[in-house]
């Protein structure tokens, strides 16, 4: 069994939570995506490849770092074809925002 490329699918939202009263140097956010991947081509005998959907929570720390913690489950087609892998990950990320560009403008 050969799997073959394929495009990904995927629905993905950031839900911003609301702050009033003092500055909101902090943020919280809840992240939510589900990403599908589909094989074709000679040699391929099913379609499906797998599918990954995450939840999890962003917390900006000022301009240029966010902290993200969640849980994904990843569906994924094994290369005998008929069998699949069912994982449960949970992640923990550092994100750095980098400013290019003039000094304010971020590309």
């Amino acid at each position: 069994m050969t799997l073959a490329s394929g495009p990904a699918c995927w629905r993905s939202g950031r839900i911003p939570s609301t702050q009033t009263g003092r500055k909101a140097a902090k943020k919280l956010d809840l992240v939510l995506y589900d990403e599908v991947m589909v094989s074709w081509g000679a040699g391929v005998s099913h379609w499906f490849n797998q599918n990954r959907v995450y939840a999890g929570l962003a917390w900006q720390l000022g301009d240029a770092f966010t902290v993200e913690g969640g849980y994904l489950n990843s569906f994924q087609q094994r290369s005998s074809g008929g069998r699949f892998w069912n994982r449960s990950i949970f992640r923990l990320s550092l994100i750095h925002n980098w400013k290019l560009g003039k000094s304010g403008e971020s590309r």
